[in-house]
């Protein structure tokens, strides 16, 4: 009777406080692959809430900066075109007085008022740049933006058609 009090007093000491490495072993390994395998759900949890906030703002912000790029290069694209035409301005106010300049000058007032149609379609992609930022769906809006952005482009091409003909009407502009 003895013997079996004490292998009981052993076995409930031994199952609280393992003193023996073997049992320690057994314990301690399945407890951490628990805990290892719970860790591991609450991070692939995390990622999976995580990615479809950071994948709508990724892709809104991603969409926002073609814009941004698009709207910069044609800015850059008009800027340099009106320098251009400032030139061109001054060449027929100092050829006026020696050439007949009226066509070449009809050109450049064309030139002026076609920069009103590439104002209010630039002013239209911008503000589907804008829309970018509190759409759902950021990518289903880049189609729209790159035929926006394509007519803006279509645009500069015309406004530079113009300034090329008036070029060219000043150099065959007949002397008075």
């Amino acid at each position: 009777m003895n013997t079996s009090k004490f292998l009981l007093s052993f076995l409930l000491i031994s199952s609280l406080f393992p003193v023996f490495p073997a049992f320690a072993e057994n314990d301690s390994n399945s407890s951490r692959e628990i805990r290892i395998e719970v860790k591991e759900e609450i991070k692939q949890e995390k990622k999976l809430e995580l990615k479809d906030d950071d994948k709508l703002t990724n892709r809104r912000q991603n969409a926002q900066k073609i814009g941004e790029k698009i709207i910069a290069q044609l800015e850059k694209r008009f800027a340099y075109l009106t320098q251009i035409k400032d030139r061109l301005q001054t060449k027929i106010t100092e050829l006026k007085a020696t050439r007949d300049i009226s066509e070449a000058q009809k050109k450049l007032d064309a030139y002026l008022s076609a920069t009103t149609q590439y104002q209010k379609d630039l002013t239209s992609l911008k503000n589907l740049v804008a829309t970018i930022k509190t759409s759902d769906q950021p990518n289903k809006m880049i189609p729209s933006l790159r035929s926006t952005a394509k007519s803006v482009e279509n645009d500069l091409q015309q406004l530079h058609r113009y300034l090329v003909d008036t070029l060219k009407l000043i150099v065959k502009s007949p002397k008075l």
